[in-house]
């Protein structure tokens, strides 16, 4: 095999298995938000209350800049 065919096939495996992490990531974190959700760990109203004031504070920051 040519080295530029086991440079492509090793880029190949490094991105799939980066993409297969990142995808595992953001299915994790959805996942362990209903689980807190269903063991009324968090009230829905509250976080949506928090992220509000965070979008809040952005928006100020970024019309600041």
């Amino acid at each position: 095999m040519s080295t530029e065919l086991i440079l492509l096939h090793v880029v190949f495996i490094a991105s799939c298995v980066y993409f297969s992490w990142a995808s595992g990531a953001k299915f994790g974190r959805g996942q362990m938000f209903e689980d807190l959700l269903a063991e009324d760990l968090l009230d829905l109203n509250k976080t949506k209350d928090f992220i509000g004031k965070i979008a809040e504070q952005e928006a100020i920051k970024k019309k600041i800049k």
